[in-house]
């Protein structure tokens, strides 16, 4: 992609990034994203990226509907845009990964990866995670009270019901109740969990 630098009427300066129809490179100092439905992101640094937030914080994301983070290493906070089919691919060090908000959207965590945290919530609508693993969790970001949650798991599957919110975690080709058993919840305060699958029950680290 290339990029251009960009004044405005009031004489602010920024950098816009457009891409190749298909993918943009996340850099340093990009203010605007434009021309592409991907955004890559790549190398060691730790970053924590929002492509919903559409601020001069965050910087401004035009039409990106995936976030492809595969060949990044460091600890990532990876959210995405509130659109559906938003996906969201984390790196090979530590991902945390967030839809972005109501809409329909896949989370895929990375086999190689430390770990891989998938947050969900009461607004977070239905989301599904991907090639999730027995040292992975979920964090319920906005849950006080952590029995208002249920689990239910089936074949190479668990579900976890928030309200009326459903978050669906795939384990591939391993048993989903023996990686259930493994997996790490947290609420809101930060207090962490895993969940007893012969009592139903979620029980403190």
């Amino acid at each position: 992609n290339k990029t251009i630098d960009f004044k405005d009427a009031a004489g602010n300066n920024f950098k816009v990034a457009v891409g190749d129809g298909t993918t943009v490179d996340y850099a340093t100092g990009v203010n605007i994203y434009k021309g592409a439905t991907t955004l890559k992101v790549s190398g060691s640094d730790d970053l924590i990226l929002y492509t919903g937030a559409n601020n001069d914080q965050f910087g401004y994301f035009d039409g990106i509907n995936k976030i492809d983070a595969t060949d990044a290493k460091g600890t990532l906070a990876l959210s995405g845009s509130n659109v559906n089919g938003m996906e969201i691919h984390g790196g090979t060090g530590v991902n945390n990964m967030w839809g972005g908000g109501n809409k329909v959207q896949t989370m895929y965590g990375n086999e190689d990866a430390a770990v891989n945290v998938f947050w969900f919530g009461n607004t977070d609508g239905r989301d599904t995670a991907k090639n999730a693993k027995a040292e992975d969790g979920v964090y319920l970001y906005d849950v006080e009270k952590i029995d208002d949650v249920t689990v239910k798991a089936s074949t190479n599957y668990f579900t976890v019901n928030v309200g009326n919110n459903a978050l669906k975690v795939e384990v591939g080709a391993a048993d989903a109740t023996t990686v259930l058993e493994k997996f790490t919840f947290a609420d809101k305060a930060g207090v962490l969990y895993t969940y007893n699958t012969e009592t139903k029950k979620f029980q403190q680290k």
